[in-house]
């Protein structure tokens, strides 16, 4: 069966199915990005699991506190207090991670109704080019193998175009179901940045390391064996007892200088990462700027008849790939501003208010 050919048709009808879709915005269900953090952290399990577990090890550590003042010993607030830092440590990284993760589902989805938009153009192409082929063959101008070849790279962009629509389908319903929202057509704002975090090394590494609390918590660690050796030195202990607690000083010194040496090298490793990930925004924003001047130049001489209507979709094209490009940059840019501020200890409420 032959593809009529009425390129003109193609392309009125794209800009129609555009006008329509403005037309039924107001019945989609519009989130931004903040709403669809709130409804997250609201939402999830892990983090009230997360926020009942620092309840209990804070109701402990109280409680270790008044049996301290019974005992004159400090091993038992010691233990409470590790496992209330670490519940507080594990609570905050909880909510983090799920900031991450609902803005990779909000990106994904936005990357995958860009992705159907240039699939819908990429077929209105072939399918031009197919029903020309056709006509040229039916002339004698193209042979069938030609027209073979045409026909299987049209089947080939029918197949992206429909697995474009199924990706679509999948990320809705995995966004969806993340926020518990309803059936109803969804609309997301694109991503983007203003102005880019800007902070230098050694200020990052020095409020990361002040804030730290498993670092923090070595060094009370360090100074209760500090504690205990000379109170043993005091009491006249005897020589290996006292021995035991010189090793167990020595051993505290050193795990906190192998977790701040080992800790410093990954922060510098996160902080070269979010400088490559703001150098790639800037060339992912500069790149699409280029192409949208580009395509205007095309649509421009289109309209005086010096390019192709084609000419003019691949350059919308362009732009759209431009577009995904600059959207995985924002995103990657974003997750990794947030490492950067999760490490400096920002608070979740002043992470989510950036957005």
């Amino acid at each position: 069966m032959k593809v009529k050919l009425n390129f003109k048709m193609l392309v009125i009808s794209s800009v129609l199915i555009l006008v329509s879709r403005v037309a039924v915005v107001g019945a989609e269900q519009s989130i931004e990005v903040r709403e669809a953090i709130e409804l997250m952290l609201e939402d999830s399990i892990d983090v009230h699991i997360a926020r009942l577990e620092l309840e209990n090890a804070m109701i402990d550590y109280e409680k270790s506190q008044g049996n301290n003042l019974l005992r004159q010993s400090d091993s038992f607030d010691w233990e409470a207090r590790l496992n209330f830092i670490e519940a507080e440590d594990n609570y905050y990284r909880k909510e983090v991670g799920l900031i991450k993760e609902i803005l990779s589902q909000y990106s994904d989805l936005n990357l995958a109704q860009l992705d159907l938009q240039v699939r819908k153009m990429q077929f209105e192409i072939e399918e031009f080019r197919l029903a020309r082929d056709e006509q040229e063959a039916d002339r004698g101008y193209k042979n069938q193998l030609e027209l073979l070849s045409r026909r299987n790279s049209y089947n080939n962009v029918l197949f992206n175009l429909d697995r474009a629509k199924r990706d679509l389908r999948e990320r809705e319903r995995i966004f969806k179901t993340s926020l518990n929202l309803d059936e109803s057509k969804i609309k997301l704002d694109l991503l983007s940045v203003g102005e880019t975090f800007e902070i230098s090394k050694d200020e990052f590494l020095e409020e990361a390391l002040n804030n730290n609390l498993l670092l923090q918590l070595r060094g009370d660690r360090l100074r209760l064996s500090e504690i205990e050796f000379e109170d043993a030195k005091l009491r006249d202990m005897p020589r290996l007892d006292l021995k035991i607690r010189e090793n167990s000083l020595e051993i505290a010194r050193m795990q906190r200088e192998v977790f701040e040496r080992d800790l410093r090298a990954s922060l510098e490793g996160e902080y070269y990462n979010f400088i490559e990930r703001v150098k790639e925004l800037e060339m992912s924003a500069s790149n699409l700027k280029e192409l949208r001047d580009r395509e205007s130049l095309v649509f421009r001489e289109e309209e005086k008849g010096l390019r192709s209507t084609e000419d003019l979709l691949l350059a919308q094209i362009e732009v759209l790939q431009a577009k995904q490009s600059y959207q995985r940059a924002v995103l990657n840019y974003y997750i990794s501003k947030l490492e950067i501020k999760e490490e400096m200890g920002w608070k979740v409420e002043v992470l989510i208010d950036e957005f």
